[in-house]
């Protein structure tokens, strides 16, 4: 069991370790640089007008085309290391409070991202990733993980509608490391056997 948070706890590690940057530096040239942040431009410029155009309303001190151009280079273009997430609220009594609920559900995908990345090495590296002691573990010690992630998961900026009841809707745009293919958590398993040997035999 011991050996199990240490691989999971090195997991979490991995992916805090990821910084949330944008396009500039991921070791491209200058030139893709600009080519990145026109298409960026672009692609911000159609969004915003399709999300004026139903209604979300928008509060920052940047305009929300600068707002998207920002967050479509720390993820769209940041040649895979992030992943965007845009989360909805859809009745929350408060702008605040939508937020927070946003935030929570951001860090509650990253927990089953995170999940699902470890439990795809196990299958791999013992053969099997489905049994009632593996369930269990992934279980409890995510619940751990889920209070380090706060700074993996950036948030970029939020919009919001009232509903007729008063309510409202809220939409909040975060960036996270990206967990799919993360050679260096395989890695990790990998010089961690005694895990995998415990996996193997929870299963005879």
């Amino acid at each position: 069991m011991k050996s199990f948070f240490k691989v999971v706890m090195l997991a979490v590690a991995l992916a805090m370790t990821a910084p949330v940057v944008s396009a500039q530096t991921y070791g491209k040239t200058e030139k893709e640089m600009k080519a990145d942040r026109k298409e960026a431009e672009k692609q911000a410029k159609k969004q915003a007008k399709e999300l004026k155009k139903q209604k979300w309303v928008y509060s920052g001190a940047n305009t929300l085309e600068d707002e998207l151009t920002t967050f479509l280079l720390a993820t769209t273009f940041s040649g895979g290391k992030n992943e965007a997430m845009v989360e909805n609220v859809l009745q929350a009594p408060s702008i605040r409070r939508g937020e927070s609920e946003a935030r929570s559900a951001a860090e509650n995908d990253f927990v089953r991202e995170l999940q699902i990345a470890i439990k795809g090495e196990i299958a791999e590296l013992s053969g099997n990733a489905s049994g009632e002691y593996v369930e269990t573990q992934v279980d409890k010690w995510s619940k751990r993980v889920a209070q380090e992630l706060n700074g993996d998961i950036k948030r970029y900026f939020y919009l919001y509608k009232e509903n007729p009841n008063h309510t409202f809707q809220v939409r909040v745009y975060f960036s996270r490391p990206s967990v799919a293919g993360n050679s260096a958590l395989r890695n990790n398993l990998k010089n961690n056997m005694e895990f995998v040997e415990d996996i193997k035999k929870s299963m005879d």
